[in-house]
């Protein structure tokens, strides 16, 4: 059933509980009977074998996690100046 919302000014006891007591709670047996109907719901042997599967992210997706977590960060050294080098006083680099 559904959550309903409803201002005080709309609610009136009486409709309520008489829309409650037209939909009443299921009991146990009858829950166990819609899952035996049903010929895909998991027993508890299958999830006991059953196995998490969760794909590594792709190149891309590791990339935008590391610029949203550190988007000030560079790289030093920077790739055309090569290793070692360090700017000068002055030089913008």
């Amino acid at each position: 059933m559904p959550i309903v919302r409803r201002t005080r000014a709309d609610a009136d006891a009486a409709a309520v509980t008489a829309e409650m007591a037209a939909h009443p709670e299921l009991s146990d047996a009858a829950v166990e009977a819609m899952a035996a109907e049903d010929d895909s719901v998991w027993t508890d042997e299958d999830f006991a074998k059953a196995e998490v599967v969760i794909p590594p992210p792709s190149p891309a997706e590791v990339m935008a996690q590391r610029r949203v977590r550190h988007p000030a960060v560079r790289v030093w050294p920077p790739q055309s100046q090569g290793r070692g080098h360090r700017p000068a006083q002055g030089d913008s680099g």
